[in-house]
């Protein structure tokens, strides 16, 4: 068996759009942070070019406007380049990636993204928060955003959140934050094996799980 997917280099990715419906929503930045022996090596973050009006309650949240973006390549024109890069790494990860980042990617970028994920570790560290033995039962307001989980571990951040390399950082962090506690690692470890392929198709499950309780949550409150 391959090295355990805790022990590879982790390609981190975030994305800042237009708005939060991933089936419509258009890509403003993207970033990465990229870690290996649980230390980030390098972040980067690209503007582009949603080639449509970026809505100003968007830009009131990540702070990018229509000008910034006016000479940025598109999606389509980035894309093929960063799936190529993506390829060279063989754990990768977001904050509710998969439930928004990969399908605004993979509607975007069809195949190319696609084949990135091919045969690849792929986990959201949002879904690892959420999990019982985790963050499930925290309580507050919010308290699964990524801005709360940053300070509730008092992860120290050289920026502004909602920046895509920032936020990358973040989540990398937060998992190496996770990793590293005995009672969270072994929660982890349970859902995520060593075994990378194993731990992508179980924590999908997860997820998806998980979206299926909240769904049942908004029923039941919508009753009431």
């Amino acid at each position: 068996m391959n090295n355990p997917w805790q022990d590879q280099p982790w390609l981190v990715y975030d994305l800042e759009t237009t708005g939060s419906d991933p089936e419509t929503a258009m890509v403003v930045q993207v970033g990465a942070a990229l870690f290996e022996g649980y230390t980030c090596k390098q972040r980067f973050a690209t503007l582009i070019n949603p080639e449509c009006d970026i809505p100003a309650e968007a830009t009131e949240i990540h702070g990018i406007t229509d000008k910034m973006v006016k000479d940025a390549p598109t999606i389509q024109q980035f894309g093929g380049n960063f799936c190529k890069w993506a390829k060279g790494f063989p754990v990768l990860m977001g904050y509710n990636n998969l439930g928004y980042d990969s399908p605004i990617l993979e509607r975007l970028l069809q195949h190319r993204w696609r084949q990135v994920l091919h045969e690849r570790t792929h986990l959201d560290v949002l879904t690892m928060i959420r999990m019982d033995d985790i963050g499930r039962y925290w309580r507050g307001t919010g308290r699964h955003k990524l801005t709360a989980v940053v300070e509730r571990f008092a992860v120290e951040l050289p920026g502004i959140s909602h920046d895509a390399a920032v936020d990358a950082l973040a989540t990398g962090l937060v998992l190496c934050e996770l990793l590293d506690a005995k009672k969270y690692a072994a929660a982890i470890e349970m859902v995520c094996p060593a075994d990378g392929q194993v731990a992508t198709k179980q924590l999908a499950a997860v997820a998806h799980e998980q979206q299926l309780d909240y769904l049942e949550y908004l029923k039941k409150k919508g009753d009431n």
